[in-house]
């Protein structure tokens, strides 16, 4: 703040002498349009809250009415195929079937979506004869209440309205401007002169946040026959082969919540967001490795030579080393309290900083069998 003198002790008043009949109505038309939006914004407000009520607890309730027979035979093929209808409704940004020890079943969607949104959470019990077997949850996104573009005519027209009576103030000469000398009682009483200050500080700078990537699983799917493949099949048999192995992962990616894979040379690359544990995507990418080795050893009579290694250390993705067939998990992942308390492991083949999988501890045993039986019906 910098002080500065005035140079004259007088001030500037407006003095309207009388106003135009255009001017007045331009005036009243502003203040109106002000009134009605301030009245009515609210209660549009109130009534787009309670329509976004009354839709996602139906959308939850339908949802889980449709999910009660496949949830009792823990059908999660059919759980996953539910969830991605729902998702199909407007305004739907994830669904999710968590069991009724809050265990996350099956998810359609994405969780990254909510925290880049404003969202609304409606769960509903799935019931059968009074029996509670989970919990269907959808996350809707909570648009803003009133459109853009109502609110900008209605200010633009306001505005528009202000400027045609001040303009119609000047062009009639209806105001005037009189200079009026101050008071001698205003006079500063340290060198009799009055003082103002100006604001000289300069803009804040802004800082933009930094967008910390969120870490990433992988699990290599290596086809190690490709090559003599390629030699013996022609091209049609061939590209089918393939063709069947990509829908193989996509199945089962959309089934684990895989965030994408891609294909280079002779393997696919599998990729999972460790958005909450390391850990759980670690195990996610095991069994979806897991499924993938089991239904695509064998495809259209035509036997493949897979080998899938999972690693959250995308330094340490080379597939050389790989068993002949099976799983493989890095050595410092394999050492997780939870990944040993649910997968088992080989005593040999240890080296190279990389464990051999036996299989896995039950219940995800026999999960992870009948999810291969009901995976290969689709295929």
């Amino acid at each position: 703040m910098q002080p500065k003198n005035i140079a004259e002790e007088s001030c500037l008043r407006l003095k309207i002498n009388r106003m135009p009949a255009m001017a007045s109505c331009c005036l009243g038309f502003a203040l109106g349009v002000a009134l009605l939006a301030m009245l009515t914004l609210p209660g549009y407000s109130r009534l787009h809250t309670q329509y976004l009520q009354t839709y996602g607890n139906a959308l939850a309730a339908m949802a889980a009415n449709q999910a009660i027979e496949a949830s009792f035979n823990n059908d999660l093929i059919g759980l996953q195929a539910i969830l991605q209808e729902v998702m199909k409704n407007p305004n739907t940004l994830l669904a999710t079937i968590h069991d009724v020890e809050n265990h996350l079943q099956v998810q359609a969607g994405d969780s990254r979506a909510l925290e880049q949104s404003k969202s609304l959470s409606f769960t509903t019990p799935i019931v059968l004869h009074s029996s509670i077997t989970g919990y269907l949850s959808v996350h809707l996104k909570q648009a803003d209440s009133a459109s853009p573009v109502p609110v900008w005519l209605v200010i633009l027209s306001c505005l528009l309205m202000v400027s045609v009576a001040i303009w119609q103030l000047v062009a009639t000469d209806s105001f005037e401007l009189i200079d009026t000398p101050l008071e001698s009682g205003s006079k500063s009483s340290n060198d009799g002169e009055p003082l103002t200050y100006e604001n000289s500080s300069d803009d804040s700078e802004t800082h933009d946040n930094s967008v910390q990537e969120i870490p990433l699983v992988y699990a290599i799917i290596h086809i190690k026959n490709l090559a003599v493949l390629q030699q013996q099949l022609n091209g049609e048999n061939f590209r089918k082969t393939l063709s069947t192995v990509d829908q193989i992962i996509s199945d089962v990616l959309a089934l684990y919540n895989g965030a994408g894979y891609s294909f280079n040379n002779d393997q696919f690359q599998l990729r999972f967001y460790a958005i909450d544990a390391t850990n759980e995507a670690l195990f996610r990418a095991a069994c979806s490795a897991w499924l993938i080795v089991e239904l695509a050893s064998i495809v259209e009579n035509i036997p493949l030579d897979l080998a899938a290694f999972v690693s959250a250390n995308h330094l340490d993705l080379a597939p050389a080393n790989l068993p002949i067939a099976g799983l493989v998990i890095e050595n410092q992942a394999a050492a997780d309290e939870l990944i040993s308390r649910r997968l088992n492991f080989l005593e040999v083949g240890s080296e190279d900083g990389r464990k051999v999988v036996a299989g896995f501890e039950q219940p995800f045993k026999s999960l992870l069998e009948k999810q291969r039986a009901q995976l290969a019906e689709l295929s």
